[in-house]
């Protein structure tokens, strides 16, 4: 049964790259669904409520009076300028409504196949690699790059971890399967007939719900 959260494999650094694949088709299909664009758009307003708050996080990093930590240190280099450009690109994303997404794509809402029993460990992960997506109520019509860039988030984070705690290899597992995972995704909308142009976009915009979800 799949009765674990996902999370967990981020956390431990040992992520089982056939969810990558299983995962990246389901979403592809997903976002290759018909919808119509008006589809549960009472969510906007919600998502449009934590723009304040994330523009507040956002504008901090450049306070040189305010927390100093490697946050507000990237903030400073990349300048001002640069993340109120990535903020509104965000931003636009939100009003956008081009198909459908699940809109709550995290980590801790797919489920996979808990590892077997430490008595009994022979493998990192269960035999199967299947996994569910769970927690559907803020699906609705948005932007592809919204469900990447959640997906993507919480495991970027964890790559991060893991590096700064001297775990190298364990960030680098992750890393390997955020980039399976893009690549099946890609390989996915492609044979679906996607243009490339929509894909390139669909990537930018990962990148901003990814800095934004972190």
């Amino acid at each position: 049964p799949v009765d674990e959260q996902f999370a967990n494999q981020f956390i431990d650094g040992a992520v089982d790259l056939r969810v990558a694949q299983n995962i990246s088709r389901a979403i592809a299909a997903l976002h290759c669904s018909e919808v119509d664009l008006d589809f549960n758009s009472t969510m906007k307003p919600w998502f449009n409520s934590l723009s304040p708050i994330l523009k507040d996080i956002l504008d901090e990093t450049h306070n040189p009076e305010g927390k100093q930590d490697r946050v507000s240190a990237l903030g400073m280099e990349l300048g001002r300028e640069a993340t109120d450009e990535m903020f509104r690109c965000y931003e636009d994303t939100v009003n956008t409504a081009s198909g459908l997404c699940h809109g709550d794509l995290h980590v801790f809402n797919v489920l996979v196949g808990a590892k077997p029993s430490i008595e009994t460990l022979d493998n990192f992960f269960d035999t199967t690699g299947d996994m569910m997506i769970c927690d559907w109520e803020m699906s609705h019509a948005g932007v592809a790059g919204h469900d990447l860039g959640t997906l993507r988030a919480f495991p970027i984070a964890c790559a991060f971890a893991h590096s700064i705690n001297g775990h190298h290899a364990a960030a680098l597992n992750i890393i390997n399967w955020l980039d399976v995972t893009w690549d099946a995704y890609e390989a996915a909308m492609r044979k679906a007939g996607t243009p490339d142009e929509e894909i390139s976009k669909t990537f930018r915009h990962s990148l901003h719900y990814s800095l934004f979800t972190s």
